[in-house]
């Protein structure tokens, strides 16, 4: 994941960089006495900066400056809402320091585990399943949200397409063949239809293959009252919100080995 922050960035720092400026990154190792390195990143680059109060909503999704250089540059208005989530996800801080026409400077500190001389890095891995290949529908409301589910479960291996409420995935699995869907990723609380309305409707479709394909709330909610309505619905699984990688994929293996779709 840090790869598409540094990425975002980079592009960024591209696009408001004149022909003649410069962008930059180093990286900087700082070993920890409890095993674990804290690594600080910083971008820098000799564009156009940004003024102070630009600065206080930088990271709100779908905020831009309003310059005449900013005005013919291309873009979403979501990298910076991405990377921050991304940066937050993986317990690291970012930072920015800018001046309007003197450049700007991005600073990422996150902490890593540091591997052993002698450590195994590779684990048994002989009862897991391969995602590799595996269609998923992730079903998501929020545009952050959504991209970055999506690469995660790109990186892991699955194949992804996408509906921004249960409205659109009901159709979509209805209007689909048996098997297409390998799982269904289902946010909870989505306009038109939410989460549970649309694990019930699916449940009900007359293909009994297509009804029984495996669903996975998402939630922020992890309460366990939350967790026993959505296997009343017909959920097989449960992950909470924000995503933690490693409970995701767990979650993901326990729910497809146990599928009998």
């Amino acid at each position: 994941m840090l790869d598409r922050a540094l990425m975002n960035l980079l592009c960024n720092a591209g696009k408001f960089t004149e022909e003649n400026g410069a962008v930059s990154l180093q990286l900087t190792e700082h070993a920890a006495d409890d095993g674990t390195g804290s690594y600080e990143i910083r971008i820098r680059d000799t564009g156009i900066g940004m003024s102070p109060e630009f600065v206080e909503r930088l990271f709100t999704p779908f905020e831009r400056e309003r310059t005449s250089t900013v005005s013919r540059i291309q873009g979403t208005g979501l990298g910076l809402a991405i990377t921050k989530s991304i940066v937050d996800m993986m317990g690291g801080r970012i930072a920015v320091r800018t001046e309007k026409d003197n450049g700007s400077e991005f600073t990422i500190t996150v902490d890593f585990p540091l591997a052993e001389p002698d450590e195994e890095i590779c684990s048994d891995e002989g009862e897991e399943i391969s995602f590799e290949g595996m269609r998923a529908l992730l079903v998501e409301d929020n545009m952050i949200n959504m991209e970055i589910t999506q690469m995660l479960l790109e990186q892991a291996g699955f194949l992804i397409e996408t509906a921004e409420n249960g409205k659109i995935a009901f159709e979509m699995t209805a209007a689909s063949e048996p098997g297409y869907y390998d799982v269904i990723l289902m946010d909870i609380q989505m306009p038109v239809m939410d989460g549970y309305m649309a694990a019930q409707a699916i449940r009900s479709l007359p293909d009994s293959k297509i009804a029984g394909i495996p669903i996975i709330a998402m939630t922020a909610n992890a309460f366990q009252e939350d967790i026993r309505k959505a296997e009343q619905v017909g959920m097989n699984g449960h992950i909470a919100k924000p995503l933690d990688i490693p409970s995701m994929k767990a979650t993901l293996q326990h729910v497809l080995k146990n599928s009998s779709v």
